[in-house]
């Protein structure tokens, strides 16, 4: 099959591989979209991905696909069905890795709650945390529908742990498809005041027309004008950036006792904040991992926001290529053109 390697850092290209295998807890999906993810698949690519150093490596962790086969012990999906997120956790190819394989035109969903079941949710049976976010897409939800439920799941899902509260103020620095999507789904939630900062005044635009109470550019002037819009500070200030700046900017806009929290992988080894620009209380939240049981949970209220056309993938996806022209939609993201690039593989 055809995927998507990095052969090294900073390089792209589009090889033949071998087929991944399915366990007997595991299906294999025909891809039908991929989705490159603005922060995780651009760091791995470039080699700034924390905690990840080994290359040649497969590419991608957001897809949709159907299942062509399942292994004699899956119960939860069946031919046909059509899966959110399948992976494949190992290549069967010496000295190439996994950077989760998604990117190719067959992959590997497993089955979570068989395994479960089955008490076998251990390394020894090839199980991985993964599995529990690999879900049956409800059949009246398109696949260019779906394929935005990666995103939106692991955004939901963090609202638990930065403790949001309907009602609430949040700023938002990031005008990428994570930014633009706490704008939508915290107003969704109801979030009274949610205002987004970014360079892009396309993106400004994009966020007011998702929600925003306000939008600020992200200049010189940012912390003044965040400030005129809620002069007592904010209850969040949300880094959807992953950059320390743009942490020590928060420090000086949340309220007393209020939250900054960090959504993404951030490549610095180590971070400096001016604490003396803050107020005596406040806490720093690190989210740069989606917890797997509840972005699970979070599969059902997202697939209810789409059926009640409450969000759509319709604002997010600005470019789609082919499956080979996959380098092309990394160029569109690296020129800051694109939210949102998808790729279609062929058909079978």
């Amino acid at each position: 099959m055809k995927a998507v390697i990095i052969p090294q850092p900073g390089k792209l290209a589009i090889q033949e591989i071998a087929e991944p295998r399915p366990s007997p807890y595991e299906a294999l999906v025909k891809m039908e979209l991929c989705a490159i993810c603005n922060s995780t698949d651009t760091k791995l690519r470039d080699g700034r991905l924390p905690g990840f150093n080994t290359y040649p490596a497969t590419l991608g962790h957001e897809g949709v696909g159907i299942v062509v086969r399942a292994g004699v012990k899956v119960r939860s999906f069946k031919e046909g069905d059509r899966i959110l997120n399948p992976c494949s956790m190992h290549t069967d190819v010496p000295d190439l890795a996994s950077g989760w394989g998604t990117m190719a035109e067959f992959a590997l969903a497993g089955d979570h709650a068989a395994m479960k079941a089955d008490g076998v949710c251990d390394t020894a049976h090839g199980y991985d945390g993964v599995f529990e976010t690999q879900k049956v897409i409800p059949p009246d939800i398109p696949s260019r529908q779906a394929i935005l439920m990666a995103t939106w799941r692991e955004v939901w899902s963090s609202f638990a742990d930065f403790g949001f509260q309907a009602g609430r103020s949040l700023l938002i620095f990031g005008g990428g498809p994570v930014g633009l999507s706490f704008v939508r789904l915290t107003r969704q939630f109801g979030m009274q005041t949610v205002v987004l900062s970014t360079r892009s005044q396309w993106k400004l635009e994009k966020a007011r027309q998702l929600g925003a109470t306000a939008v600020l550019a992200a200049d010189e002037t940012v912390i003044s004008t965040a400030r005129k819009c809620q002069p007592a500070g904010y209850d969040y200030v949300l880094d959807a950036v992953g950059s320390p700046a743009v942490m020590n900017q928060a420090l000086q806009l949340v309220k007393f006792d209020g939250v900054i929290g960090v959504y993404g992988t951030v490549p610095d080894a180590t971070i400096t904040l001016n604490k003396q620009a803050a107020p005596c209380n406040w806490r720093l939240i690190m989210h740069q991992w989606p917890d797997y049981s509840k972005e699970a949970a979070a599969h059902e209220p997202i697939a209810r926001f789409i059926r009640e056309k409450s969000i759509s993938a319709d604002d997010f996806i600005t470019h789609e290529f082919d499956f080979a022209a996959a380098a092309q939609g990394f160029e569109a993201l690296k020129r800051n053109e694109a939210i949102k690039v998808i790729l279609h593989l062929p058909p079978s």
